[in-house]
């Protein structure tokens, strides 16, 4: 996730422990440390590699987001006092007063988690979650994870039109990945010097176009055998992709 806080300095005696210790005394630190970090460059890598258009990107956390805080502490110290959803809560509210974004526990735009346990309190923003699907399921020859091809396809920011190119495809999961899920791209072009690694990926790339074409998903891959080593060894013209 994307790193907003991260308070190391005795976080139990900080915000747990201290002198005078209540319940409200401990979810107003808590509360005032999550308030006081700087939350604008954090949201803007999030927006980024949420996939956030970019003509959106700017003063888009001024409307109103969706969110939701997940909490999670992992100590005992004033564990009666203090609960997980109790900081959830009180973080969600000051979030929202704060900011003016919309609480949303079930589907929101953006998860903020807190966890607070004896070496740190940290507040971080979930970022690069794959939806639920095949998560690689069609393929038949191994190769990088589907889950970190995903990833990887995510922080492209793949529009309608574009042309993606792996230029050492290897067995092609991160173009099939990315065909599945941005399938309005034009084309998705790999490259690679072995044949066993081309072979490997036109049976993905078959397989993959197979399962999801009842779906409507799964743009073209198409592959050639190249050297991406040499100056002038991919057969693209320039400014092709």
């Amino acid at each position: 996730g994307v790193v907003v806080l991260r308070h190391r300095e005795d976080p139990i005696g900080t915000f747990l422990a201290f002198a005078g210790a209540s319940a409200e005394r401990c979810l107003v630190r808590i509360v005032d440390a999550v308030l006081a970090a700087d939350w604008l460059r954090p949201l803007e890598i999030w927006a980024y590699m949420s996939g956030l258009p970019e003509h959106k990107r700017r003063g888009w956390f001024h409307e109103a987001l969706s969110f939701r805080v997940r909490a999670k502490r992992s100590t005992k110290t004033s564990k009666e006092q203090v609960s997980s959803d109790a900081i959830a809560e009180a973080v969600g509210g000051a979030l929202a007063e704060r900011h003016g974004w919309r609480v949303d526990l079930s589907s929101p735009d953006l998860d903020v988690r807190v966890q607070l346990n004896q070496e740190e309190l940290l507040v971080s923003l979930t970022a690069l979650v794959q939806p639920l699907g095949s998560r690689g399921s069609y393929l038949e020859k191994a190769g990088l994870h589907p889950s970190i091809s995903w990833a990887l396809a995510k922080t492209l920011d793949i529009r309608p039109g574009d042309v993606v190119l792996d230029p050492m495809c290897g067995a092609g999961v991160l173009l099939c990945e990315a065909a599945q899920h941005w399938p309005a791209a034009h084309a998705f072009l790999g490259c690679d010097l072995d044949a066993g690694q081309l072979a490997a990926a036109l049976r993905n790339a078959t397989a993959a176009r197979a399962a999801a074409g009842a779906a409507g998903g799964g743009g073209r891959v198409q592959l050639f055998r190249a050297d991406a080593s040499l100056r002038g060894g991919l057969p693209f013209p320039d400014g092709s992709v």
